[in-house]
């Protein structure tokens, strides 16, 4: 099941499956080499 976020007149779909793997993939990464941190993401450029 994913969510529905509306943002003005775009329309996104999270997929929640897909984040789950992606936040289990950081933790077994960060578990496996503890130095090393997840890079922040960049913020998101908006246009309007």
């Amino acid at each position: 099941m994913g969510k529905l976020i509306i943002d003005g007149n775009q329309v996104y779909e999270l997929d929640e499956a897909c984040m789950k793997r992606k936040r289990m993939q950081d933790k077994k990464q960060a578990e496996s080499n503890p130095k090393s941190k997840p890079k922040p993401k960049p913020p998101r450029k908006r246009f309007r």
